[in-house]
């Protein structure tokens, strides 16, 4: 496992592979690429075959990792129209956790957890994109 902070704030843990990207594409990080955007180019690239799965996310509060939640984008087919959208699905260490799930509902319970939300906004205009064609 190899660190690699990039700011006072953050810092990325991962293999030797997956931090020599980082530092290659950490200089697009911006208002546009964001960090969770950086880590999820990591993920989905199919030359570092030692990563992959969800984002994980947290922070150090007394010497612990404290893990967060995430809301990544899902591709789904919107079966009243057949077309083609994206919708928030939330993550906690890689488990879905949307309520949409009857499984979960059925569980009459409250799952507080505390999540980032990093790809709303792309997922709401991948969804305009899509209506337009």
């Amino acid at each position: 496992m190899t660190k690699l902070l990039l700011s006072d704030n953050i810092e990325y843990l991962g293999s030797n592979n997956a931090i020599n990207k980082a530092r290659e594409i950490a200089n697009k990080i911006d208002l546009n690429f964001t960090h969770f955007d950086l880590m999820s180019e990591i993920i989905q690239d199919s030359e570092i075959v030692d990563v992959g799965g969800c984002i994980q996310y947290g922070c150090l509060l007394g010497g612990n990792f404290r893990i967060y939640g995430i809301y990544d984008i899902e591709e789904y087919l919107n079966e009243e129209n057949n077309v083609k959208e994206y919708r928030g699905i939330r993550l906690f260490r890689s488990l879905p956790m949307n309520w949409e799930d009857t499984r979960i509902k059925q569980l009459n319970c409250k799952i507080g957890i505390i999540s980032m939300a990093p790809f709303s906004e792309k997922m709401q205009q991948l969804n305009i994109l899509n209506r337009k064609k």
